[in-house]
């Protein structure tokens, strides 16, 4: 019997996305004046691996990140109404939370796993906020586990030579 790890995001179920919307928007909202788009998100990018190493995954986060990128694309100086941009930003992350319990997997999941389950042990690892994921029928898997940040985490008592991830989008 095989241990397959799944990372859910973008793997069973589609988040990526939501995520990419409100870059896009925030990049829409900054409108720097000298940075290209692909300059801005570069920069966003830089931000959200310090403070993914420093404080794990989910929109929490996320939006950290956000309004860390208008201060420094900023010069460090925050905007003339730092509540209303804070506000903003609320506003640009209530899709993901919206959608955190409640998230559709991808078509053919269930009976992709329905297969699995039955020659093999399946494991859930996610990276996000443990309330993010609350959306997940655990009867599906043996453990469901959570890496605290970039590169940790436990392997759940998996053998090593017998496990294989099923990773998510990059």
């Amino acid at each position: 019997m095989l241990n397959l790890i799944f990372d859910g995001d973008d793997t069973l179920w589609e988040n990526n996305v939501l995520f990419e919307r409100a870059i896009e928007a925030f990049i829409d909202y900054l409108a720097h004046p000298t940075l290209s788009r692909s300059e801005v998100r570069a920069a966003l990018d830089e931000i959200e691996l310090s403070n993914t190493r420093a404080y794990g995954y989910g929109v929490e986060v996320f939006e950290r990140s956000l309004a860390e990128c208008l201060v420094r694309l900023r010069d460090g100086e925050p905007g003339e109404d730092r509540e209303k941009e804070l506000e903003l930003l609320r506003r640009l992350c209530h899709p993901i939370r919206e959608r955190a319990g409640t998230v559709e997997l991808l078509p053919g999941v269930v009976q992709t796993l329905e297969a699995l389950r039955g020659r093999h042990r399946l494991a859930l690892l996610t990276k996000g906020d443990p309330t993010e994921g609350a959306h997940l029928d655990d009867r599906q898997f043996t453990e469901v586990g959570r890496v605290a940040g970039a590169g940790r985490g436990s392997r759940g008592g998996a053998d090593p030579p017998r496990a294989d991830l099923v990773p998510g989008a990059a």
